[in-house]
């Protein structure tokens, strides 16, 4: 300030009045109170979702085994179900937690793994989106089937991949990766699981599918193979 003995930093340091300097103090603690409180909201509402999803995930879990539990007396080896009505606008929050797009992958995604880790040797999980459009709530169609379901635990693929991690070229996020067969794109496994159908042989030939896992380039009759996948499409690669 003009008249001031001091100069340089410690002038502006001594010159700021005990009251001035306590309001500045006041306005930062409160913000960092803001910030805390914030973080604290984000994390419940975080909570409150994953809650809510998990219920929902284990109702449609029960409700298809309710349903498979009568069909192979009667000789089927699949079953196709259908979950409640979600509405998914409280899984997410703008800019608080997640989005739509991913609130919806995200049921998909947790559903796909929960079927998986069942056995079923089919796993296909697809929005009703007819449905949705009319409702403005999503259902999602269950299609499984245990005609090739491996009898022993062991020999299941993991539900999940582990030991390695890459970006993936979808949404370029760097996570745990699964391979597509038979074309051996990488991709993480959220957009994997929408994209591709798990691993299924039939009548000779191999369907695009999931391995929870990178696929060995020794494996018979895979060596120098590349098909054309959905995976090419949504980058518009050529194969």
């Amino acid at each position: 300030s003009p008249g001031c003995p001091l100069s340089g930093p410690q002038q502006h340091q001594n010159c700021i009045s005990p009251q001035l300097a306590s309001r500045l103090g006041c306005a930062m603690s409160f913000a960092a109170r803001l910030a805390r409180r914030s973080s604290a909201g984000q994390a419940s509402f975080a909570e409150q979702a994953d809650g809510i999803l998990n219920e929902f995930v284990a109702k449609s879990i029960t409700k298809l085994e309710s349903e498979c539990a009568s069909k192979p007396d009667q000789g089927y080896s699949d079953h196709f179900s259908e979950t409640d009505e979600l509405d998914v606008s409280i899984l997410y929050k703008d800019r608080v937690h997640s989005s739509l797009a991913e609130a919806k992958g995200e049921v998909k995604q947790r559903l796909v793994q929960k079927l998986t880790e069942m056995g079923f040797s089919r796993v296909r999980v697809e929005r009703d989106i007819a449905f949705e459009i009319y409702f403005q709530t999503c259902k999602w169609q269950l299609h499984v089937s245990w005609a090739n379901a491996a009898s022993d635990p062991s020999s299941r693929r993991p539900a999940r991949a582990t030991g390695h991690s890459a970006q993936c070229p979808v949404c370029s996020e760097h996570k745990p990766v699964v391979a597509l067969v038979p074309c051996g794109h990488v991709l993480c496994q959220g957009c994997a699981a929408r994209i591709a159908m798990p691993f299924v042989p039939a009548a000779g030939d191999w369907h695009a599918g999931l391995v929870h896992g990178l696929i060995s380039a020794d494996e018979p009759g895979r060596r120098g193979r590349h098909a054309p996948c959905a995976k090419d499409k949504m980058l518009g690669q050529r194969t």
